[in-house]
């Protein structure tokens, strides 16, 4: 989490700007062996890559009051199946695993 505060001691309307860059990367774990190629293909997304975002909240501080922004960063969970295809024979499963991507930012802006 990432804040900004402002106590506005002046007789008049001061803003408070918060500006975060968000930098991340996804992941992911399984409980069998698989590559990371096999899971990104499953779930869509690279669980392997990596961005940055530039988020920014701005809030009016009134005369004589005080306010918090604080920033969150929000990431999604998919969770998965690990298949094991013989040559000869049903597939079966043999194992579960988890992937995760960031997906945004909340603001939350609140009084002090």
């Amino acid at each position: 989490m990432t804040k900004a505060v402002l106590n506005n001691t002046t007789s008049s309307t001061a803003t408070l700007t918060l500006s975060n860059t968000l930098t991340v990367s996804a992941s992911f774990s399984a409980t069998a062996s698989v590559s990371a190629e096999a899971v990104s293909a499953g779930v869509g997304f690279n669980v392997q890559g990596s961005w940055s975002w530039l988020f920014q909240a701005s809030t009016p501080v009134p005369a004589h009051s005080c306010r918090t922004i604080k920033a969150y960063a929000l990431v999604g969970v998919w969770s998965y199946d690990v298949w094991y295809n013989p040559l000869i024979g049903s597939d079966y499963k043999i194992g579960t695993g988890w992937a995760s991507l960031p997906n945004g930012q909340r603001f939350d802006i609140v009084t002090c």
